[in-house]
């Protein structure tokens, strides 16, 4: 954290004189310099002009040296009276202590303060999340950089390389992120270049803490916070898979699966969804397979994916209209999306019974 803009800052200044002070750019009136309430200087102005430059002991301010500035500010300057002639500087004091002086104390309960506002916001966003502990735990990671890349296991002697297993670089968590290059990718699909990936050397808990305060996505999502939180979850799942000799999957169906994924936890947060309390005492009908009328046999397939192991399969059954087993089948398929694979599971079913009939 860079401190002395904070300090500056808090240092004001009591005019008397005004030949100390510098008009635009030192906190002498309200609670920040005049610089910072100009939008355009134009040409001919001194930013670093006195007060006492900009005087006219005669008849007052000299205005048309001054751009524009709120009314507030020029009514208080049409109360000032600096008085050019006497020999009283100017003073300028700690606006943090009592006595008005710079103490090293002071200023350090000051950064405390201010740091300790940012992390407590952070640890807020994240509590508030609707997402799975599981998710808000690893984002509290990030946070303390501390998730276990070859970096952070090289630092705790587990491992000689810290090299990132997809491209080469330190796996530290900023890497793992925000700028391996599989990360990249997955960003720029999710929120189309956005803030997902920007922030190269952005401290890891703003990087957060950005991402969790904006409302909506670049792409497709209203609800950024929690598309954001899936999206870190995915990458590091991801990572495992291939680091532990699973197959990498393509971009685009990593990018559908957290939209998938994303969408699924939306819904089970949705305080809609949650019953009433007339139908809190209410049972779920057993689900059960029941015979049909008209026909004398009846095929029910489905179809299934196992993400992280990049497989998909299918099978069905035919029963009788007594519910007698007669046959089955199993078949391995590529795994796409859940979609294909249900309408795979169809196509299969029909064949086998086919060729069993």
């Amino acid at each position: 954290m860079t401190v002395m803009p904070m300090i500056e800052a808090r240092i004001h200044c009591r005019v008397h004189n005004g030949q100390m002070t510098r008009f635009w750019l030192d906190t002498w009136i309200g609670e920040k310099p005049l610089c910072g309430l100009v939008q355009d200087f134009g040409s001919g102005h001194d930013l670093h002009a006195t007060v006492a430059e900009l005087w006219n002991g005669s008849h007052g301010w000299n205005w048309e040296k001054i751009p524009n500035l709120p009314p507030n500010i020029i009514s208080f300057m049409q109360c000032q009276v600096i008085e050019l002639d006497t020999n009283t500087p100017d003073e300028f004091y700690w606006k943090h202590d009592p006595t008005g002086k710079f103490s090293i104390k002071s200023a350090y309960n000051l950064i405390r303060g201010f740091a300790n506002n940012v992390q407590e916001e952070v640890w807020s966003m994240i509590w508030k999340i609707k997402v799975p502990s599981k998710m808000k735990l690893l984002l509290w990671t990030i946070c303390h950089e501390k998730v276990m890349g070859n970096a952070e296991r090289k630092k705790r002697r587990l491992t000689s390389d810290s090299s990132c297993p997809l491209c080469g670089n330190d796996e530290t968590t900023s890497h793992i992120f925000k700028t391996c290059p599989k990360a990249r990718q997955i960003w720029n699909f999710v929120d189309n270049g956005g803030m997902g990936c920007n922030g190269d050397h952005t401290k890891m808990r703003r990087w957060v803490g950005d991402n969790l305060r904006r409302k909506k996505g670049r792409h497709y999502n209203n609800n950024w916070a929690a598309t954001f939180s899936v999206t870190c979850w995915w990458i590091w799942r991801w990572r495992n898979n291939v680091a532990f000799g699973g197959d990498d999957l393509d971009t685009q169906y990593k990018v559908a699966w957290i939209k998938g994924s994303t969408a699924e936890i939306e819904r089970a947060f949705d305080k809609n969804q949650v019953s009433t309390p007339s139908l809190m005492n209410t049972r779920d009908p057993l689900l059960k397979w029941n015979p049909t009328v008209d026909h004398e046999f009846t095929l029910n397939v489905d179809g299934s994916m196992k993400v992280m192991a990049n497989r998909a399969g299918c099978g069905g059954v035919i029963r009788n209209n007594r519910g007698e087993w007669l046959g089955g089948f199993s078949y391995r398929t590529r795994p796409n999306n859940i979609e294909e694979i249900e309408a795979k599971a169809i196509e299969k079913g029909i064949q086998w019974a086919w060729v069993e009939e």
